[in-house]
């Protein structure tokens, strides 16, 4: 019997950093064969140079490493992944921004070829704080936050140092797991690695203050001094604001282990605190002046949590496909290379929000407003 493939889940609210972490690991050179699940591939834009082919519902890159299109039954896709000519050494599922990653997660527990491995949960230190005391929103987060094997606080270079510890300390409350920092969700690979590596004797972590290295990483030992085996994950490079470049890692108990997986039951959690949300599309078939579209944004998300989609450029000769993410206090738009070299989904913007997102036709027009024809 061929071993088991390890299943990780990246988990983490609206516009954490997941598709930014799935690209570094789509178009990096980490030497391991990844199978990367997602509802819709097409919105990483990773560089059509790395890719290797594509055949509408796979693609598989230069690096061994395939992104599979998701479909309505995570298992039969599962199957199909597993069952190729060349079985990935890992597979990560990307979870919806409003799920529960651990009962993803909890999937592999029942199947014959998989193993059930970490669940990274990436969070926004900028925002997660206030998303978790909006009371239509605080279960989503609680419940991603208590489902973390390692939690990532993302765009720490958005926030200062102390809003970074603070957010730290928050975070020590709600989640049960090693806590790291990071900026555009740049980790290293073996974070995402299925081994296991002695860090720390349990006599060392008792000397308070102590810091100790593992390779290129700096380990700050929890007071308690449990979880002595840690992932690979957990030794991160991480960005400290006060320090940049320092690599670090905050420990915290470790979740109980799951030396009888098999026999776990899967969680089945209601649906119930999904239906706040609200998504709409807005098309955007004519160039967009990507100064004009930042503004109009810039002014809508008091009120919308998420905005994602392709424009294409009114600047320059080549009209640009652009990315266009908006989460919280920022906008980033993002050239994605001439559009006539690039086939990218339809241009037009995702907004996502509660009971409150604008409706169509007030989204409809502050994307036309900042379109080349309204100049």
């Amino acid at each position: 019997m061929s071993a088991r493939v390890p299943m990780s889940v990246l988990g983490g609210f609206l516009g954490a950093g997941k598709t930014t972490l799935l690209n570094r690991i789509l178009s990096g050179s980490h030497g391991v064969r990844y199978a990367v699940l997602v509802n819709d591939f097409g919105e990483l834009a990773v560089d059509g140079s790395l890719v290797a082919a594509h055949d509408g519902e796979t693609v598989t890159f230069a690096n061994g490493c395939v992104c599979c299109s998701m479909g309505d039954d995570l298992v039969d896709t599962l199957d199909r992944v597993l069952a190729g000519d060349r079985p990935p050494e890992h597979i990560l599922v990307e979870a919806s921004g409003v799920a529960d990653p651990r009962a993803i997660a909890d999937v592999a527990t029942l199947h014959p070829g998989l193993s059930r491995d970490l669940v990274v949960v990436l969070a926004d230190v900028e925002t997660v704080r206030a998303r978790y005391e909006d009371h239509r929103l605080r279960e989503t987060v609680r419940r991603q936050l208590a489902s973390a094997d390692l939690l990532v606080l993302n765009k720490c270079d958005r926030v200062t140092a102390e809003e970074i510890k603070e957010s730290e300390r928050w975070a020590h409350g709600h989640a049960r797991a090693p806590t790291i920092r990071s900026v555009d969700a740049d980790i290293p690979m073996e974070l995402l690695s299925g081994a296991r590596l002695d860090l720390l004797a349990p006599s060392q972590a008792h000397q308070s203050g102590t810091e100790f290295k593992s390779g290129a990483h700096t380990l700050l030992p929890s007071a308690t001094g449990v979880g002595t085996r840690l992932h690979p994950r957990t030794a991160a490079r991480s960005v400290d604001a006060e320090h940049p470049g320092r690599t670090f890692v905050r420990e915290a108990p470790l979740s109980p282990a799951r030396a009888d997986d098999s026999n776990r039951e899967v969680h089945n959690h209601d649906s119930d605190h999904t239906r706040w949300f609200t998504a709409r599309f807005v098309p955007c078939p004519d160039p967009v002046d990507p100064d004009r579209l930042r503004t109009a944004l810039s002014a809508l998300m008091p009120r919308v949590l998420r905005a994602k989609g392709f424009i294409v450029s009114a600047e320059g000769p080549e009209h640009d496909w652009m990315l266009v993410q908006a989460c919280g206090r920022t906008v980033d738009i993002e050239r994605r290379g001439p559009a006539r070299e690039h086939s990218m989904p339809a241009p037009g913007l995702v907004f996502v929000g509660l009971d409150d997102l604008p409706a169509a036709d007030e989204l409809t027009h502050a994307v036309r407003r900042a379109s080349a024809n309204s100049l």
